[in-house]
């Protein structure tokens, strides 16, 4: 392995291990913004007995293996999503930076932004271009993961946490004009980005109650099954989540990430129902996650991807 590959992979891990600490801090945001508590000012804690969490301890990932999914004071059981989710956005930093910063941005729609290449030309000598682009997408990963774990805990993502957002996707199309990306972000893409997001939203949350049925809803009322929707826990959820990622990615990304996500739906329901039998078609399949997992494929495999959808 020559030297520029063991900067690559160093560096790769770094920020992998940075986007874990990221999603320690994502599941702290889930859990306290829907009970409108602080997410800066409280330290981490436990929930039952309020200890704060020590330093060795919040460690993520292996903070819960080392103290095997309990609390050190209390012995209160913490669910392995928190893990999970430290793990997942850890991977998709590590992931995107091998494959989109690394690269200079060719796996982008439009790309390459840059040509330079490998982690010693790209960040440790900052092409700041492809960093920014880099660092929005990240973002985007994060937003998603927080509107996807407040729909499993049942709650409503706030409309403060949609428009802050959406400032931030103006944001990255702000540093896009600024920095001269030939259509990777700008106020076009961002406007026309939002618009085919929300018509994405709508028409998923629409689908998704037009699958419900009345074995699905046993003796709800009509009016709530009106509200009932089984690719998410509140529509609005799922409209929210693909707005930003609407107004981050731009109109065509968009629409090759609905695409992309209606394929992991069908595997996601065929591949239950084949483990499972056939009563699994009653399980709900989270489209939230879905959709999570169809923009990292999105922002990973952008320029392939258009090849084969349009």
């Amino acid at each position: 392995m020559t030297a520029d590959s063991l900067i690559d992979v160093g560096t790769a891990l770094w920020l992998g291990f940075m986007g874990a600490c990221v999603g320690s801090f994502v599941n702290v945001v889930a859990y306290r913004l829907p009970l409108g508590m602080s997410v800066v000012w409280k330290p981490s804690h436990c929930p039952k007995c309020s200890h704060p969490i020590r330093a060795r301890d919040n460690v993520p990932v292996l903070g819960w293996l080392w103290l095997r999914g309990r609390c050190r004071d209390c012995g209160q059981s913490i669910a392995a999503r928190y893990a999970l989710v430290e793990l997942l956005v850890g991977v998709a930093f590590f992931l995107l930076a091998q494959v989109e910063l690394f690269s200079g941005g060719a796996n982008l729609l439009r790309g390459p932004v840059s040509e330079f290449t490998g982690a010693s030309a790209v960040v440790w000598n900052p092409q700041w271009q492809v960093i920014g682009i880099y660092a929005c997408h990240c973002v985007l990963v994060c937003l998603l993961m927080c509107i996807g774990l407040m729909d499993l805990d049942g709650e409503k993502a706030s409309w403060n946490f949609l428009v802050f957002s959406i400032l931030v996707g103006a944001i990255a199309a702000i540093f896009g004009k600024w920095a001269q990306l030939p259509g990777v972000f700008g106020f076009g893409a961002f406007c026309a980005g939002g618009a085919a997001g929300a018509a994405v939203g709508f028409g998923s949350a629409w689908m998704g109650r037009m699958c419900v049925g009345p074995k699905q809803v046993g003796e709800k009322t009509a009016h709530e099954d009106q509200h009932t929707c089984t690719l998410c826990t509140h529509p609005h959820n799922l409209i929210a989540g693909c707005l930003i990622g609407g107004v981050f990615l731009g109109p065509a990304e968009i629409l090759s990430v609905a695409l992309v996500a209606i394929v992991v739906v069908v595997v996601a329901r065929l591949g239950t129902r084949y483990v499972l039998g056939r009563e699994s078609q009653l399980l709900p399949i989270s489209g939230l996650a879905c959709l999570w997992i169809a923009v990292l494929v999105q922002l990973l495999f952008g320029k392939p991807l258009a090849g084969v959808f349009f």
